[in-house]
């Protein structure tokens, strides 16, 4: 028990000294140097305190000011107490037995001097008190927000929107807004979310109480971490110095004891990564000055911005690539519906040849020519396997020399009636196989669809804002596959001839492989007679419930790769097909 407690409060002089804790940029704890500065700095002050948004406190002559973190004064040593530098404002008291207010950097009085005590602004609230027998919650301008329930007082900062309050010899939370956390331990500390330069995942404290027999770490809705947050946290932890876990214990300087929460990350990755080291981090010494460079930053913080923005650069070319591949499709629709070929007559012929200058009939040598080349492209075709007298082309240069063979003869101007019969039967056959039909899943669609309401709701639901990134998103992905899906009919046609049908996509032999698995699944009955003749019958559907589960897993990443099935789509309908 007593080690326990021991551990609780060189955490919680940890957590509350160091400045390990809250989501605002911290400048330590590390003795890192600012060059020749270092020695002159650290002989101008009685004291430096720990650099808090690029502030610490300093004290000569038991007054106080403030340097920034280039060691220059931003407030002269003139009065009796300073706080940390938070949210823009600084708790001072100018002279003993003064109340406190807060001043700006600019040392002007924002909130008047009213108070018997504050902490520190966090996120527009700070805790006060304006005598010894209540604690409130004021803002930014020194106005009311609410007050402390009846016997619970506060026992730290507000960190990561939770404050530490007591109540007896019990611990728990306190929200920005005033909302208790329900549950209380023996021992606690504040929520950190840095650890040095570090950040962790999310937010943590460590907690000990009754129905736990050693400390654990918990989220700020007074969860205990799962598995698999401890394993993010040790990996966090293990990079991190040992300055990060230090704390006084008087003489037992530099003793190496593994802590609980150093044992559960071993447990959760196998590897030792974080021990709490006794140090004395509190002497009056210019050794134990924090003194730091706001440049000096690990390699493993720039490794991490380097990966984000790399990870941000492929997002952005990804999302770029797919509207290049939309607005394309769209051209490409387009161009085809521009080349549609239409029907001609003798007339039209006639018209044109004697505006262009020509004799009225075309000579029969040149119609037999056309004719001709018309057969011999006909000819070049594959033939049908199920009906040998058709001819249907397969690939796209078939078609495109069928389109050109029809084009010359109409640029032609024939006036033989029996050759324009011809030419607009070949115009007619050009359409309809260069014509595209949708020939994506409609089942996946309707997926899609779901799916897209779903994210929809959640959206409205949150209010806006952000959740409609997703749903935006998936509407675009949903119209690029869509789009996509249109495939020209002569495709169809090969697939047809060579495969007697167009033969089963991927989704579709997924997609059916699951309704059949859902429509098999068997339902068991089991009917038991007891010994007095009365019978009890019971229904196991547990197979149908399994392919349910595995139908909508496999739907759910089916959705998820909407954007892949698109690109593909595209690549063989648009690009690749010949």
């Amino acid at each position: 028990m007593f080690k326990r407690s021991f551990l609780i409060a060189a955490m919680l002089c940890l957590f509350m000294q160091l400045g390990i804790c809250g989501n605002n940029p911290m400048y330590g704890p590390a003795k890192i140097v600012l060059g020749d500065k270092y020695e002159t700095i650290a002989s101008k002050y009685d004291q430096i305190y720990n650099f808090n948004e690029g502030y610490a406190v300093v004290q000569k002559n038991d007054l106080s000011g403030l340097i920034d973190i280039k060691g220059e004064e931003r407030i002269a040593t003139k009065y009796y107490a300073l706080g940390f530098y938070s949210d823009g404002l600084i708790a001072v008291k100018e002279n003993k037995g003064d109340k406190t207010g807060f001043i700006n950097l600019k040392e002007k009085m924002v909130i008047s001097p009213q108070f018997e005590f504050t902490m520190n602004f966090h996120k527009g609230v700070c805790i006060a008190s304006v005598n010894s027998d209540s604690a409130i919650a004021i803002n930014k301008k020194g106005k009311f927000l609410w007050a402390f329930p009846q016997g619970i007082k506060p026992y730290g900062d507000f960190s990561n929107g939770l404050a530490m309050v007591r109540q007896g010899d019990l611990y728990s939370y306190i929200s920005t807004e005033g909302e208790l956390i329900k549950y209380q331990y023996k021992g606690a500390s504040p929520f950190f979310f840095k650890t040095g330069y570090y950040e962790l995942p999310f937010a943590v404290a460590l907690v000990y109480s009754d129905s736990h027999d050693y400390m654990y770490l918990i989220n700020n809705h007074g969860y205990e971490l799962s598995k698999e947050a401890y394993q993010q946290v040790a990996s966090v932890i293990k990079h991190s110095e040992p300055y990060i876990l230090s704390t006084y214990t008087g003489d037992e300087t530099d003793e190496m004891i593994e802590s609980d929460i150093a044992e559960y990350a071993k447990n959760a990755t196998g590897k030792e990564v974080a021990q709490l080291v006794y140090d004395d981090i509190f002497s009056n010494t210019t050794a134990n000055y924090i003194i730091t460079d706001d440049s000096a930053t690990p390699s493993l913080e720039r490794k991490q911005k380097i990966q984000n923005t790399l990870e941000g650069i492929l997002g952005v070319i990804v999302i770029l690539a797919f509207i290049a591949m939309v607005i394309h499709m769209v051209l490409i629709l387009k161009r085809e519906k521009e080349s549609k070929f239409s029907q001609i007559s003798v007339q039209d012929s006639k018209a044109k040849r004697n505006a262009a200058g020509l004799p009225d009939q075309m000579s029969n040598d040149e119609a037999v020519r056309i004719a001709n080349n018309l057969d011999s492209i006909y000819q070049s075709w594959p033939i049908d396997k199920e009906r040998p007298e058709d001819h249907y082309p397969q690939t796209k240069q078939e078609v495109q020399r069928g389109m050109e063979a029809v084009k010359q003869a109409i640029d032609a101007m024939p006036t033989d009636q029996a050759l324009i019969d011809k030419i607009n039967a070949w115009g007619e056959q050009m359409n309809e196989l260069n014509k595209r039909i949708f020939t994506g899943n409609k089942v996946f669609i309707v997926l899609n669809v779901l799916a897209l309401a779903l994210f929809m709701y959640l959206a409205i639901s949150d209010g806006g804002g952000q959740g409609w990134v997703l749903p935006i998103m998936l509407i675009f992905v949903l119209g690029g596959y869509i789009l996509s899906a249109y495939e020209p009919t002569f495709i169809a046609l090969k697939k047809e001839m060579r495969r007697g049908g167009r033969g089963k996509s991927f989704l579709a032999i997924i997609l059916r492989g699951l309704a059949t698995s859902i429509a098999t699944a068997k339902t068991y009955k089991t009917i038991t007679t007891y010994e007095d003749g009365h019978k009890e019958t019971s229904t196991d559907n547990s197979e149908t419930w399994i392919s349910l589960v595995i139908a909508l897993i496999v739907s759910v990443i089916l959705v998820m790769f909407t954007f892949v099935f698109a690109f593909y789509n595209y690549l063989r309908n648009y690009v690749l097909y010949k």
